[in-house]
């Protein structure tokens, strides 16, 4: 891993992520951005970047990351792609959104990705914003040992050397939660050094069920990494402007694709085409919101977009079952 100053861009921040090891690439970070590294976590505060990592190791292969980020700047994080490697990534939260920290109940809710070590990306944070994430990297050798049995969908692709896959799912309210134990046992000073081990248990055998119901929509399809950065740039944009649709026609132009592929491409990743995504994030959204803030169901509406109060209630209720208000009504005892 390696950062270093954008000619062009003085006030861009990049890093480069070299190596498995979450204990080398926290080390060399700590060293090149004058942070702290105490050999479990590290603590960066700069004027370009705020940052906290805790770094957990598990059967000297098995790697498990709690992430904070607060960017000052323009913040570049790069994925080198590790040909010779046997990893399995899988990150919650992954790329930035602007997040409460300090409210403790708000939660980045980006999504679940699953990819090669060999998956080559970038992510551009803006300044000014505030997120975390989640990292569980261990061997392919251990494939069997997460639950991810010979019945398991799409073990064939995951399992072949040198190809680069990846494989996104929403963030749901059972990830959601294990995530929130992760971080609040590493924020309390006393949480046990099993719960990362055992949540991250608990979350890949979430994803192995998801995989299992997607089953019947096929592999996720390869796609050339600069095609990938732009997709995660598009998706970027959508949940920075939740209160607002995405205008099909202006991303295309913007980012130099058709309509059409950048539907087909979106899918491949996201699993849905653009509005169908964004719908989905926007209705999620407002679950959190009703769930975990103390914003009236109006003021909720406002912040979202929608005409009125009664409209996010039809629907809220026609994706979930229920109006929100039973929803507070439940988080009220």
């Amino acid at each position: 891993m390696s950062t270093h100053q954008s000619p062009q861009k003085t006030t861009a921040l990049t890093i480069r992520f070299s190596q498995i090891d979450s204990e080398i690439n926290l080390k060399k970070l700590a060293d090149e951005l004058q942070g702290d590294w105490d050999g479990r976590e590290l603590h960066v505060d700069s004027a370009q970047i705020k940052l906290n990592v805790k770094s957990y190791k598990y059967m000297d292969d098995i790697f498990v990351e709690l992430c904070e980020m607060e960017t000052i700047n323009v913040c570049h994080f790069f994925h080198a792609p590790k040909i010779d490697s046997e990893y399995i990534f899988v990150r919650v939260g992954f790329s930035g959104v602007i997040l409460n920290l300090e409210g403790g109940n708000d939660f980045d809710s980006n999504g679940i990705f699953m990819y090669s070590s060999n998956q080559q990306f970038e992510i551009e944070y803006p300044a000014g914003v505030k997120a975390r994430w989640l990292t569980i990297k261990y061997p392919r050798r251990l494939y069997n040992m997460f639950g991810l049995d010979k019945d398991f969908g799409l073990k064939e692709q995951m399992t072949r050397d040198n190809i680069p896959w990846i494989y996104y799912f929403p963030l749901d309210h059972e990830v959601e939660e294990y995530v929130k134990t992760m971080f609040m046992a590493g924020k309390t000073g006393n949480g046990r050094y099993s719960t990362p081990f055992s949540r991250s248990i608990d979350i890949l055998g979430a994803i192995k069920e998801k995989f299992q119901l997607d089953a019947a929509e096929g592999t996720p399809d390869r796609i050339h990494p600069d095609d990938f950065n732009k997709i995660i740039t598009i998706k970027n944009q959508i949940l920075l402007r939740m209160d607002h649709a995405p205008r099909l026609e202006e991303l295309s132009m913007e980012h130099g694709m058709s309509v059409s592929k950048l539907n087909r491409l979106f899918k491949s990743i996201f699993k849905h085409p653009v509005l169908k995504f964004y719908n989905l994030q926007k209705i999620e959204e407002v679950r959190r919101k009703v769930q975990h803030s103390a914003d009236t169901l109006s003021d909720i509406a406002e912040d979202m977009g929608f005409s009125h109060v009664a409209h996010m209630s039809r629907v809220f209720k026609k994706h979930y079952g229920y109006p929100p208000s039973d929803l507070r009504k439940i988080n009220a005892f």
